[in-house]
């Protein structure tokens, strides 16, 4: 984990921090082909819980990161997982990151109803109605 904290953050700083702003577009999109949606997310979201205090980010991205279940602090491959990066540019990486995957979670919702029927359509009125006796 602590390489992967060290590439990220020279990664980025090289490539992607430029004149005072963060190209968020492509470091989500770079940091997402090489770690995966599930431990980018896991990572921020265990980061930002840790830092609840902090005004730098954004009460929406907090809201967030308590939605994703994580690991006790540093039970992870037993080394710390928390990103050491600024909380501006966290706040700034998570708001990307979260449109970037608002569109995959639709889209699991949307399978998600298409298996299970509205309990108030007629289909599934008929489905739950007890058997005359």
């Amino acid at each position: 984990m602590e390489n992967d904290e060290r590439h990220i953050r020279n990664h980025n700083r090289l490539t992607h921090y430029k004149d005072n702003a963060l190209d968020t577009d492509s470091t989500v999109r770079e940091t997402l082909g090489q770690f995966g949606a599930q431990r980018v997310q896991t990572i921020l979201a265990m980061t930002v819980q840790r830092k609840e205090w902090d005004g730098r980010i954004s009460p929406a991205n907090k809201a967030w990161a308590r939605t994703i279940p994580v690991p006790a602090m540093g039970q992870q491959d037993g080394q710390p997982i928390l990103t050491q990066a600024h909380p501006g540019l966290i706040n700034l990486f998570l708001n990307r990151l979260r449109k970037e995957l608002e569109p995959q979670q639709k889209s699991l919702h949307q399978r998600l109803q298409a298996i299970q029927p509205a309990k108030d359509s007629p289909k599934a009125a008929r489905k739950f109605q007890e058997p005359e006796r």
